[in-house]
């Protein structure tokens, strides 16, 4: 069941590793620790972890919609604009 949304609007250089996204906020609350799907094109194509949401230059524990954030996550995909994160 679709909890949450988020549209991946840039990708940036990852942090130690991970994957920093930039992503609007659809619907729904995401929280650090959420596991989500990472759908490109109506098919999935991996999974991942939030590790850290950053609003407005500060670190939260969780943010709901509609807002923009950035997102550290731990995932293995490569990420592109226009892919969505469903939790």
């Amino acid at each position: 069941m679709l909890k949450s949304q988020v549209n991946i609007l840039a990708v940036f250089h990852p942090i130690q590793g991970h994957p920093l996204i930039g992503g609007e906020i659809v619907t729904g609350i995401i929280n650090v620790g959420d596991q989500f799907k990472v759908i490109r094109q109506d098919q999935e194509i991996g999974t991942g972890t939030v590790l850290n949401i950053q609003s407005q230059k500060q670190n939260v524990k969780s943010l709901g919609a509609p807002n923009e954030a950035g997102f550290l996550v731990d995932s293995r995909i490569n990420f592109e604009v226009g892919d969505r994160l469903e939790i």
